[in-house]
């Protein structure tokens, strides 16, 4: 068992180690039937969307299914998914958040 004293000064060597997190970085999008992103982390831990409007999205070989608007959505996929809308001809504007913190 270590002191008080010691043990603060473990804390402070593990923090020195610990890479400090990224800022975060956001980037528009227009996705539509025809057009989609392609799911890439950018070497961030998470992948957040916000849409004006409800969508229904269409994820490849995960399915499609409706999104809520004006909400931060982790998109918790693998990279490479190919994220398009369905039935949704004109392309619609999404925001992406890549971050290392969890947005709650």
């Amino acid at each position: 068992m270590c002191s008080d004293e010691q043990h603060q000064e473990l804390i402070a060597q593990l923090k020195k180690l610990a890479p400090a997190p990224k800022e975060p970085y956001f980037l528009t999008v227009l996705i539509s039937d025809s057009q989609g992103w392609q799911m890439d982390y950018r070497g961030y831990r998470h992948v957040y969307m916000w849409l004006p409007q409800a969508l229904t999205l269409n994820l490849g070989e995960w399915g499609t299914g409706p999104v809520q608007a004006q909400v931060w959505i982790s998109l918790g996929i693998k990279t490479g998914i190919r994220i398009m809308t369905s039935g949704t001809t004109n392309p619609v504007p999404v925001i992406l958040k890549f971050s290392d913190e969890v947005v709650v």
